[in-house]
């Protein structure tokens, strides 16, 4: 029998096991309610964090698909699992959901007052002035995470280009800034497909381009943009608030529920991309061929001349369409092809040769219409309809030589320079648009004009020489290759022009080890020597081509050899102008005053400008001084008062001027340039 004292003693033992055994559960109790969720709830707040980080790039991915063509694919962390615990329970992992969302009421984004100044006559308003063109649909991205116990989280949205997060009090928190108007670039983003992913794993989203900003209308200030939005007015002036302190945007407004106008400033231009980007699920598609734009066509030409009218197929988007074929048509006069198929960057190059003095019709049309038809509809969007006035040389018809046979480029092709597309073969609109950097191979030692295609591929290439002395060729789509080699080709002397009337253009240089003036012909990439009277024409420096005299026949400008003199080559002589002028700083032929004569523009000793015509006759043109010692580029009239125009480098601070030949009047193109190389 065991003593009582013992059984006593074993009973307290028990007791204590119950009550230890009990706080233990208590304690485990404690630790299950209150720290394992604090615990999880701190993992799903970081990994809110991170998938926010996530939408960003997703965001940024989209823009620079539509932007660029190219974007990497983007990775989204849609939810989490919680730490293993042994001896605790933990809920199911937190999920999350990306989707695409319509957005509520009207999902367009809505252009108003549309005007296009970069196109020639108003061709893309026929398109763009149609209230049905106006409405471009989009979507919203939708990030909604379903959290445990992170009942707080946002859900991060992507809107027009701009994320941000919005909480569930209707506070919203923008993560991103916003790309809808940038100085004078307005881009518009239009989002489409069907993207719906869930779960908690981590997935990769790949924006693949619909239509790819390649190119911008330039569009007048009285443009108003509206677009679905459920971020407020007042929101979106935070956003644009620098656009509003420089004068570009005037003011955001509410335009209903879940729509903001943007209200730009009447008296400016702008800049106009619209892209298109799908997101997940569905045929990507192609955008709708929409509009045939004429980039430049010329006004006034000489009965016989050639010159080139620059044509652009656009898509509902209003950007370039590649594989288009184009058909022309003309009321007199002939195209060297009438047939030609749009390139990467959606333009085909006509070239026309007058036949007839009087007005002619330059019918364009894209999609299997009927150009020389009796019906044909100019004003229809995929048709195109240029007029030239056709002016008789000497001895033809008038009289009074109208020397308007110069070919002149749109763009002004210049070496990138201080910080900005340092030593790269670059261009832009002489009426200072877009800037298009052509990452160029080689070391640039000299350039030329873009105004040909120079490899029969319808793209415009701007020739150059390279630190080989050899001539390259570079079009906007990075697409490069040796036009001649080993040519020893002199540096800062490069011109096009169709110098044997054959409707090919041929590229001038000048020897740098003899100092012959040569010629490359583009239709078989041949090289020879210009000759007059029999004997090799030899130069300084090759200006350019255009009836200079006035005869009806194209004639070759450039500074001669034995005292820098300029120079012309009419009919297989070499004729004077009697002006002295240095070798490296002269323009090609234009109508520069608007007498209907060409003149060349030239550098003056002081850094003035001026010019002179086939006779020897001289005129200022620009007297601010700083002009660099370098080539000038001749551009078309650009203000509307019928004179050509010329741009130069300046030296004070490297920066492209235009000058108006006849009013004097200077214009800053915003660009930097190397002064050594100048513009073509």
């Amino acid at each position: 029998m065991t003593p009582r004292g013992e059984r006593d003693r074993a009973v307290t033992v028990q007791i204590g096991a119950v009550i230890l055994f009990g706080f233990l559960i208590v304690a485990l109790s404690t630790y299950q309610a209150t720290v394992v969720p604090d615990q999880n709830r701190e993992v799903e707040f970081l990994h809110n964090q991170e998938a926010q980080t996530d939408v960003v790039q997703l965001s940024n991915s989209i823009s620079a698909t539509g932007t660029t063509g190219d974007a990497a694919p983007a990775t989204v962390d849609l939810g989490t699992r919680y730490p293993s615990r042994t001896f605790f329970v933990n809920p199911p992992p937190a999920t999350g959901s990306l989707r695409t969302v319509e957005p509520p009421g009207d999902g367009n984004v809505t252009l108003e007052n549309v005007d296009v100044t970069s196109s020639v006559d108003g061709e893309a308003n026929d398109y763009w002035g149609d209230p049905a063109n106006l409405n471009k649909s989009t979507q919203f991205v939708v990030y909604a995470p379903r959290y445990n116990l992170y009942r707080e989280a946002p859900t991060t949205r992507i809107e027009q280009g701009v994320a941000f997060n919005n909480f569930s009090a209707g506070r919203n928190i923008t993560l991103t800034d916003q790309q809808v108007v940038e100085g004078d670039r307005i881009t518009l983003l239009a989002v489409l497909g069907d993207l719906d992913r869930s779960g908690v794993s981590t997935v990769s989203i790949d924006p693949a381009a619909v239509s790819t900003v390649d190119r911008r209308e330039r569009v007048s200030g009285e443009l108003n943009v509206t677009f679905p939005t459920t971020l407020g007015a007042a929101t979106w002036a935070e956003l644009l608030a620098d656009e509003i302190d420089a004068g570009w945007v005037n003011a955001t407004r509410q335009a209903g529920p879940n729509r903001v106008t943007i209200e730009l400033n009447d008296s400016r231009t702008y800049s106009l991309g619209i892209a298109a980007v799908h997101v997940g699920a569905g045929a990507t598609g192609d955008p709708e061929t929409a509009y045939l734009d004429v980039e430049r066509a010329p006004t006034r030409m000489t009965d016989g001349s050639i010159r080139e009218v620059v044509v652009e197929v656009r898509d509902e988007y209003g950007n370039p369409v590649a594989g288009e074929t184009v058909e022309a048509a003309a009321g007199n006069g002939s195209f060297s092809r009438s047939t030609v198929r749009t390139g990467e960057d959606g333009i085909a190059v006509f070239e026309y040769r007058a036949d007839g003095v009087g007005e002619a019709e330059l019918n364009f049309t894209v999609g299997g219409g009927a150009p020389a038809a009796a019906g044909f509809d100019p004003g229809a969007p995929l048709n195109a309809n240029v007029t030239v006035e056709v002016l008789a040389g000497p001895g033809g018809g008038g009289g009074g030589g109208s020397g308007l046979s110069a070919s002149l480029p749109d763009e002004v092709a210049f070496v990138g320079f201080n910080g900005q597309n340092d030593g790269d073969v670059s261009s832009v609109p002489a009426d200072g648009g877009t800037l298009t950097d052509y990452n160029s191979a080689s070391q640039v030692k000299g350039i030329g004009p873009k105004e040909a295609d120079l490899d029969g591929d319808g793209t415009l290439e701007i020739p150059y020489v390279d630190n080989q002395q050899s001539i390259r060729i570079v079009d906007e789509n990075g697409e490069e290759s040796v036009f001649m080699d080993d040519v020893q080709a002199k540096q800062l002397s490069l011109s096009v022009g169709d110098v044997d009337g054959d409707d090919a253009r041929e590229v001038l240089f000048i020897g740098n080890n003899n100092g012959y003036l040569r010629q490359i012909d583009a239709s078989d990439a041949s090289s020879s020597v210009v000759t007059a009277g029999g004997a090799d024409v030899t130069a300084a420096y090759v200006g350019g081509v255009g009836d200079f005299n006035g005869d009806g026949d194209e004639d070759i400008v450039f500074v001669g050899t034995n005292n820098n003199e300029i120079k012309y080559l009419d009919d297989g002589a070499v004729v004077s102008t009697g002006v002295v002028r240095d070798a490296d700083a002269l323009g090609q032929p234009a109508d520069l005053d608007n007498d209907g004569d060409l003149e060349v523009p030239y550098v003056t000793g002081n850094g003035n400008i001026e010019f002179v015509d086939a006779t020897g006759n001289t005129a200022l043109a620009y007297s601010g001084g700083n002009a660099a010692v370098a080539p000038l580029a001749s551009v078309p009239d650009q203000d509307g008062n019928g004179a050509d125009e010329v741009v130069f480098v300046r030296t004070n601070n490297q920066k492209l001027f235009r000058v108006d030949g006849e009013s004097g009047a200077v214009t800053d193109l915003g660009e930097k340039a190397d002064p050594n190389d100048g513009a073509a």
